[in-house]
Formats: C-alpha cells, sequence, structure tokens
C-alpha cells in the first residue's frame, strides 16, 4: 500500500545513485585572429602574427614621419597640400617621403622669389631641432643660399585669407655645400616662477613648430632638397587621447577622455569652452577658455582640468603652454581682455588606484598626489621633468581664480620604453550553450618583471529594451514620444543589455592555469586582458589565451525515481533514489553508477 514519505523520512536510510557521465571537453581557444576583433588601443597596442604588442616610446620622434595621420589647414592659395610650392608642386612631397634619395627641386625658368616651399606638420610639436638635407649627384646639389623659417600657427590678425606668422630660425653664414644643415630651436624671454620639477630657465632649448618654410634666398644651378625633419622632444600622449571630439570625428585614439568644469554643473564654473582644445595641438585656431572666481573650493571655482590617458603611462615630462596676461606671444586680437595671470596653479597625477575622498565628478573616483605647486610671475612656458611616473590621470587646478583664464595646450611625454600597463578587452562571447569553466590559460613571452592578468564576467543572457529618441537626438519616454507631432519624433532602437544574471568582474587570474573566478555554469563570458611591466625595457607579448570548459552535468536538467514506491509499516526499510541528468544529443552516457550513501 502507499504511504507517507514525509512521515518515514526520519525513520528510513535513503541511498542515492548518480549516473555518472564523462566531462565534455569544451575549450575555447583564442589567438592573433580572434584578438584582432577585440577592443584595443591601436597603435598602442598592435595584433600580429607575433602576438598583441605593445608600442615601444623613443626619446624622440621625427614629427615629418606620420603627417598624413594629421589633416592640414588651408592657408593661402596653395590649398590644404601638406608640402606646397609655387613651383614643381608635383614633385613637393618628396621633401616628406622619408627617402633621401628623392628630392624638390625648383624650376630654374621661375622667378626665385618662387624658390619656397612650404611644410605644415598638421599639429604643432614642441621640437628641438629643425634639419634640411640636400641630395649631392649629377643634376641634384644643395642649395648653396637660403632660409628656413618656422611658425606654430598663429594666424595674422585681420588677415582676408588665413595666413600664419613664420620667424626666422636659421640661413648658413657663407655658402652652403654641405648635405645636412640642423637649426637647433629655443624659447627666449621667460620670467621667473617656482616649483617642483620645473625648469626655471629664461630660456628653453624648444620651441613650438607647426609649419616649416625653405626659402631660397640666392640662385643655385640643379638646386635641390630632399628632406625636411623636425626632431619632436618624445611622443605626446595628449594626441591619443579620446576626446569627445576625437570620438564624434571617429579619430584615432588610444581610450580616455578629459573633462574640464564646463562639463560639469559647478557653482561658479561659468562660461567657457571645453577640455578638447588643451589637447588637440592646435594653438593658432582654437583656445581652452574658462570664466570663473574665487569660491573658495577650486572646484566650484570652475578652473580646472582632469585628462585620463585610458592606459598606466611612464610619463617623465609635461610641458603647459596658458596665456598669460601681458607676457604670452600669443594674442587673439579683440580677446586681449580676457587673459589670467595663472599666479597659482597645480598639477596632480595619479595611476587610477581608487579613493572614496575624491570627488567622482570632478577628478574621478581616483587618489592623487600633488606633482608640484606653482606661484608663478608672469611666466607663460612651463616645462616640468621628473622621474617616470605611473600615470593614469593628470589634473591641474587653479587654487585663487580670476575672472578669465585661457590655455592654449598640455603636451604630456612618455619615457623611453614600454608603458606599465594596456588592456585588450572581448566583447560579450557565447559560450555556444552552458559551459562549466574550470581554469583559464595563456600562452605568450613573459619576460622577468612583466607579467599577464586576465579579469572575467559572465551571465545568462539580455533583455530587450525600446529606446524613443526626438529628432535632435534627445531620448525620452514612450509616452512623451507618442504625444509628440510626427515630424519631431525620432528613430525608435531596439537595445540589447544585460540581464541581471552578469557577474561583475572577477578577480584576476594572475597565473595561467589558475582556477576560474568568476559564476559558472553559464552561456555568455567578457575577458579583459591586461599586459603589464614593471620594467620599462621589457613587455609582455600574449599569443593565444584558453578557456577550459565542460558541458555542465545538468545543463538539460535531471528526473529522479525513487524505489520501492512501497513500504510496509512499523519496519525499516531502505531506499533507492537514482537521479538521471538530461543530457545533450552529442553526449553519451556511460553504464556507471556512484552510490552515495545518506
Amino acid at each position: 500500500m502507499g504511504i507517507d514519505m514525509k512521515r518515514l523520512s526520519r525513520i528510513l536510510t535513503l541511498s542515492v545513485l548518480l549516473i555518472a557521465i564523462p566531462a565534455i571537453g569544451q575549450d575555447l581557444i583564442f589567438d592573433t585572429d580572434e584578438f584582432a576583433s577585440w577592443q584595443y588601443p591601436a597603435g598602442l597596442v598592435n595584433v600580429t602574427d607575433e602576438g598583441v604588442t605593445v608600442k615601444r616610446f623613443g626619446a624622440t620622434e621625427n614629427a615629418v614621419a606620420d603627417i598624413d595621420d594629421h589633416s592640414s589647414i588651408t592657408i593661402g592659395q596653395f590649398g590644404s597640400r601638406p608640402a606646397r610650392t609655387p613651383t614643381n608642386q608635383f614633385s613637393a612631397d618628396r621633401i616628406r617621403d622619408q627617402d633621401e634619395t628623392t628630392y624638390w627641386k625648383p624650376n630654374p625658368n621661375d622667378p626665385l622669389q618662387l624658390w619656397w616651399i612650404e611644410l605644415d606638420l598638421g599639429r604643432v610639436v614642441v621640437a628641438d631641432k629643425v634639419r634640411v638635407i640636400f641630395p649631392d649627384e649629377e643634376g641634384a646639389r644643395p642649395f648653396s643660399f637660403f632660409s628656413v623659417f618656422a611658425s606654430p600657427g598663429i594666424p595674422v590678425f585681420g588677415s582676408i585669407q588665413p595666413q600664419i606668422v613664420y620667424e626666422r630660425i636659421g640661413r648658413p653664414i657663407n655658402n652652403n655645400t654641405s648635405q645636412v644643415v640642423e637649426f637647433n630651436l629655443s624659447m627666449t624671454g621667460l620670467n621667473s616662477a617656482e616649483g617642483a620639477h620645473l625648469d626655471l630657465s629664461s630660456t628653453m632649448n624648444f620651441d613650438l613648430v607647426r609649419f616649416i618654410r625653405f626659402e631660397a634666398t640666392g640662385a643655385t644651378p640643379d638646386a635641390a632638397l630632399a628632406e625636411i625633419e623636425v626632431d619632436g622632444v618624445g611622443f605626446n600622449l595628449s594626441s591619443m587621447v579620446g576626446t569627445p571630439t576625437r570620438r564624434e570625428d571617429e579619430e584615432p585614439h588610444w581610450g580616455g577622455t578629459t573633462w574640464t568644469s564646463k562639463d560639469r554643473d559647478c557653482e561658479g564654473c561659468g562660461k567657457g569652452s571645453g577640455a578638447d582644445e588643451m589637447l588637440d595641438e592646435d594653438v593658432g585656431f582654437r583656445t581652452w577658455t574658462i570664466e570663473g572666481s574665487d569660491k573658495g573650493d577650486w572646484r566650484k571655482s570652475g578652473v580646472w582640468q582632469t585628462i585620463d590617458f585610458g592606459s598606466i603611462f611612464r610619463i617623465d615630462r609635461v610641458i603647459f603652454f596658458p596665456i598669460v596676461a601681458g607676457r604670452s606671444p600669443v594674442i587673439y586680437g579683440f580677446e586681449r581682455d580676457k587673459q589670467g595671470s595663472w599666479s597659482i596653479f597645480d598639477f596632480l597625477t595619479s595611476d587610477g588606484s581608487p579613493s572614496n575622498r575624491a570627488d567622482p565628478v570632478t577628478e574621478g573616483p581616483f587618489h592623487y598626489d600633488v606633482l608640484s605647486q606653482v606661484e608663478n610671475s608672469g611666466r607663460h612656458m612651463f616645462d616640468f621633468r621628473f622621474p617616470p611616473l605611473d600615470m593614469r590621470l593628470l589634473l591641474w587646478r587653479v587654487t585663487k581664480p580670476q575672472q578669465f583664464h585661457r590655455a592654449l595646450q598640455l603636451f604630456v611625454y612618455h619615457a623611453e620604453g614600454y608603458p606599465r600597463q594596456v588592456e585588450i578587452e572581448s566583447d560579450d562571447l557565447s559560450l555556444g550553450g552552458a559551459r562549466s569553466i574550470r581554469r583559464i590559460e595563456w600562452e605568450g613571452e613573459i619576460p622577468e618583471g612583466t607579467r599577464i592578468e586576465v579579469d572575467t564576467q559572465t551571465g545568462n543572457g539580455f533583455d530587450s529594451i525600446t529606446r524613443y529618441f526626438l529628432v535632435n537626438g534627445n531620448e525620452i519616454t514612450k509616452q512623451a514620444w507618442e504625444a509628440q507631432r510626427s515630424r519631431n519624433r525620432g528613430p525608435v532602437v531596439e537595445e540589447e543589455v544585460r540581464d541581471d544574471t552578469w557577474s561583475a568582474w572577477s578577480d584576476p587570474h594572475r597565473f595561467s592555469g589558475q582556477e576560474f573566478q568568476s559564476p559558472s555554469p553559464r552561456r555568455w563570458m567578457r575577458a579583459r586582458v591586461r599586459l603589464i611591466s614593471e620594467d620599462p625595457n621589457v613587455m609582455p607579448i600574449l599569443r593565444s589565451l584558453r578557456i577550459v570548459a565542460n558541458l555542465p552535468l545538468i545543463a538539460e536538467g535531471v528526473s529522479g525515481i525513487i524505489s520501492p514506491n512501497e513500504a510496509p509499516l512499523d519496519s525499516l526499510q531502505s531506499f533507492n533514489y537514482v537521479i538521471h541528468p538530461s543530457l545533450p544529443a552529442t553526449v553519451t552516457l556511460r553504464h556507471t553508477l556512484d552510490r552515495v550513501a545518506r
């Protein structure tokens, strides 16, 4: 007869039989083919047949070599060509092709006043030397008489057409016969200031350069010019910050961003332009401007900027170019009255370590250390040099601002060698069904002083949400969208978002073969890989990543049978409970039983 199983639960012994199934290997392997589709800062990180490699920074940069990565500004009547001349324009680009066997020659039938050529670097660079290289062969000889001019790109105020102001940086003292002639650059007339790591010299051994003009001052038979080279003082990381403008224009960048008080709702922020202008490598046509006043707290006063470089770099130099009232060589005509003194300001740095004391809106939730506190007496160019610092964020602030502050550019330079840390990240990866992930393994070159770490997230799926927009791009509710006239309605967008099964980022997997740190089994996964170097001379190379996984035993559910299903009263009875997993069609059940006494 039947019995109440709950009543017998206290007096019977129950044995559970589990059907054992084999572990079915379902590893996922990622190599360079897959890594190429991951998210990474292209150019800083490169995916090649060798693996995932990282850029090594040099002590100097030839600013002419990558002109094509930048945009020229139309100047005068010769269009936006990087190299332009009124004579033999067809060969003008040869002065920048990095090939000393090719050259530009002026047409000997053209008048001498047309024997000039200009080179636009496409952006302003901090450079310490300009070099001109001539051929010396039959039919092509060095110019005997010439002058070389340079300009940062400051426009001529009031001119009908865009024009710029040049200054001569040099000419040969005697008739030139050399194939290579170099001109050192300098900036003079700097006032005093005080601050840690600050070069206090009144003359700096560099200048800001965007345009180079080579001009013949006398006729030379078969005169030709092979190359113009500009030695930048290093790689300017500001040029690769993912500013809002670079992202909107789909320009190359290495991630990160920048913001200033214009983009924040803070008391005293006033009028102002965005932070992009400080990092755009343009000193001639755009500036950073803010109108603020001292509110007793620098955050509320509003004269500050935060820069997130996106990765952790080894930075050893910062050059800051504000417009200082009555001192700066750059004056923007009708804006002469909008010049601040920049009398007291600070620079702070962060390696990205978290802090619960920082304002997440202003400086982000990060810990900062003071790099330099500057007391200025009219200086308009600031060159900070220091031992390499691990830096992800840079913050400058004016602690007691006056009404107007304007600044042109902030240059941030990487020390020679590799960065401290870079990351690559996958998209959400389908595991092809539920997988029980056991561990993560990787292969590559990991020199002493370097390491690789992997973080993971896992989840089971996504939810679909519907978003409603006006024609101006603003998002509104469904009810508000339906209430709009048809001409005001923008697109309706279906968007997939993660459901609540997704985990946060795991603890780092610090060694290959480490046990998987995210919840499992799951159907989806995302991976983030860090390449880390303690030594600037070496960097790891990642070749492959393996996710060691099995099909979960109960991926398709389980069923159970208990026997016998009847028992006599008032006597001890043993029961067997057999659990049968529902297996995928590809799995064969082995007839092996594990008996577990309960």
